[in-house]
This record gives C-alpha cells, sequence and structure tokens, in this order.
C-alpha cells in the first residue's frame, strides 16, 4: 500500500539523519 512506502521513506530519511549526525560526530571527535 502507498502508506507503507511513505512510511518506509519517512523511516529511511530519519535513519539517514541519525547515521550522518553519527559520522560527523566520529570525524570530529578524532
Amino acid at each position: 500500500p502507498p502508506s507503507d512506502t511513505f512510511g518506509s521513506a519517512e523511516y529511511r530519511r530519519e535513519l539517514s539523519k541519525v547515521l550522518v549526525r553519527r559520522a560527523l560526530e566520529e570525524a570530529m571527535s578524532r
């Protein structure tokens, strides 16, 4: 269903945001 695809996209966007922030913190801690 369309709602499932939307939810998946929303989830992926949030997940990528967290991953990017974590990567930035990792790079800055060096």
